[in-house]
């Protein structure tokens, strides 16, 4: 079992090596791992013991700023000028081809405008969004609303049928009243293996979140709330206990 684990750190090990500049903090690489496809940190964690211990396996100096340097960045940028227009276009071009997201350049230089002024690029002109009413809104529910699963199952049917999206759903009306728009009567029954899996996917969140937190982000994210977990596992604590358990 041991040799196992060790062929297992070993492939892992292999695998960062190309990325390791982006281990810094436990956030910053989740975001990047997310969008590379890459083990999280609780994963990483969980295989080498701790962020540090990690570190100490990749040569990653600790206490010091690991990034990109600006000059770096800039030249990823003009390689690549004929993407880097929207930040919505660059991050799905740079998704596909291991490159700093949108995010990273922020950081960065302050905007995303401030980067197009280095380059001599023109700025983005921003997209006005359609200005709803709760009236709109509600006519959109009564309409389409039968459609609605989840946020991200929305936000494609939305973009496919020109609709707002779920987030202004959500601006105007509670989950709750956008199922009475609806007019769909949704009961789920999660199972146990269901509710965990969730849990995983969401972990970073789930860990340390109170019922409170949890039951905001699950409304906010279309998942099932605390009362499902209570329901399967009695008790908010043993909920995350059960969870861990099947991490490790």
């Amino acid at each position: 079992m041991s040799e196992n684990k060790e062929v297992s750190k070993d492939g892992l090990l292999s695998e960062l090596e190309p990325h390791k500049r982006f281990i810094t903090t436990v956030r910053s690489w989740d975001s990047y791992a997310k969008e590379h496809a890459l083990p999280p940190s609780v994963t990483l964690i969980y295989q080498f013991g701790s962020w540090n211990n990690l570190k100490d396996k990749l040569g990653v100096k600790k206490n010091i700023r690991n990034q990109i340097s600006h000059e770096h960045l800039l030249d990823i940028a003009k390689e690549h000028t004929e993407h880097f227009t929207s930040k919505r276009n660059w991050n799905e071009y740079a998704k596909k081809n291991g490159l700093p997201s949108q995010a990273t350049y922020i950081k960065e230089f302050g905007s995303w405008n401030k980067v197009k002024d280095l380059l001599g690029l023109a700025h983005t002109e921003p997209v006005r969004l359609p200005n709803y009413t709760k009236k709109d809104i509600e006519s959109v529910l009564r309409e389409h609303g039968k459609n609605l699963q989840n946020r991200a199952q929305w936000d494609e049917y939305a973009k496919e049928k020109g609709l707002p999206t779920y987030k202004t759903l959500r601006k105007h009306f509670s989950w709750e009243e956008i199922l009475g728009f609806s007019n769909v009567n949704r009961t789920f029954k999660y199972s146990r293996d269901k509710l965990i899996s969730v849990a995983k996917r969401h972990y970073e969140v789930f860990a340390p979140a109170s019922m409170n937190a949890w039951n905001e982000y699950a409304k906010e994210h279309s998942l099932p709330t605390t009362a499902a977990y209570l329901r399967v596992f009695g008790k908010w604590k043993k909920a995350k206990v059960e969870v861990l358990k099947s991490i490790q």
